[in-house]
């Protein structure tokens, strides 16, 4: 009868041990989020701190798994987490009617995730999937207010790279980046005498590219802009924008914008950068800050505070509008002319 009983406790023992292994071994590290400059990006498939949808929070076996730390009583464990430490992870209780096995050892490492809840029946309470940063009525960023460099020149673009970057910030250039957007987006090819661009573009559609600016600029010394717009809208209108901190979306993340918005779907045509039309050819065009209006919630130009510059073509006609312009060198006008 001594033997039996011992092989009694040694397949107890194994059952228990296997399950506790079992249990830790599934844990999976939980998936963090990617984050976009301005510019709303989309998220990923699982909440920092926890696993949405179908997945198991960390820290515990979620739904149908047994509780770590010992024999869930008659059954299922709902929810039941491996606390750091050895206890209960605050909203992960046990089944009513499922006493936790005396003698059950709480398994090592388990921890549950940082801002999440433990799921109950598989599903984590604690983080969004892939949700959006933004969040109505945000606080202003503040604008830097870097001196715009002294020759006026924003993008000579023969320092555009393969990546849309431009400037060189040891020769004192202004620096930045490139955003197209649109359907279809444009496509664009770089070279020292400037940007070529081409759209197809549909009847009431549009497209367009922004040249964003690294720092938020100082240009109050300047009157105004000058570029050199070559080729043919093919029927569009273009609309040049020059996008102020002052009508920029307030874009916490990076750390941009000083126009707060109330809801974050309308956050485009809440802030809206002051708009110019150019006809092309333009060789150059010279437009002063007054040429720019109906910006939100300020109409007018700020040049103490600019963020990039925006160039958008819009098909109003009832054909196709093929877009085929070349945009060169951008600099700013020199105050008195």
């Amino acid at each position: 009868m001594g033997r039996v009983r011992t092989s009694a406790f040694s397949f107890f023992a194994c059952t228990f041990l296997t399950a506790v292994v079992a249990a830790s071994c599934s844990q999976t590290p939980a998936e963090s989020e990617s984050d976009d400059n301005d510019n709303g990006n989309g998220g990923t498939n699982s909440a920092t701190g926890g696993f949405a949808g179908t997945g198991s929070p960390q820290g515990g076996v979620a739904g149908t798994g047994v509780a770590q730390g010992g024999v869930a009583g008659t059954g299922v464990a709902q929810g039941g987490a491996v606390a750091t430490g050895g206890a209960v992870a605050t909203g992960g209780a046990v089944a009513t009617g499922g006493a936790v096995a005396t003698g059950g050892a709480v398994a090592t490492g388990g921890a549950v995730a940082t801002g999440g809840a433990v799921a109950t029946g598989g599903t984590a309470t604690g983080g969004a999937a892939g949700a959006s940063t933004c969040m109505a009525n945000p606080t202003p960023q503040a604008c830097g207010g870097m001196a715009a460099p002294a020759d006026g020149v924003i993008i000579d673009f023969a320092t555009y790279t393969a990546t849309g970057s431009w400037g060189v910030s040891t020769a004192g250039d202004l620096t930045g980046g490139t955003s197209v957007y649109g359907t279809p987006t444009p496509t664009t090819a770089a070279s020292a005498a400037g940007i070529h661009i081409t759209a197809m573009v549909a009847p009431m559609g549009y497209t367009g590219i922004v040249f964003w600016f690294g720092p938020c600029v100082n240009a109050s010394t300047f009157a105004g802009v000058n570029t050199n717009i070559t080729g043919s809208l093919g029927g569009a209108v273009l609309k040049f924008q020059v996008q102020t901190h002052a009508d920029y979306p307030v874009d916490v993340a990076n750390t941009k914008g000083g126009c707060s918005f109330t809801n974050c779907d309308t956050r485009w045509s809440e802030c809206v950068g002051p708009t110019a039309a150019v006809t092309v050819p333009a060789m150059p065009a010279a437009l002063p800050w007054a040429s720019f209006t109906g910006g939100k919630p300020t109409a007018a130009v700020t040049p103490e505070g600019l963020v990039g510059l925006q160039f958008q073509f819009e098909c109003q006609t009832e054909s196709m509008c093929n877009i085929d312009v070349t945009i060169g060198t951008i600099s700013l006008m020199p105050a008195g002319t």
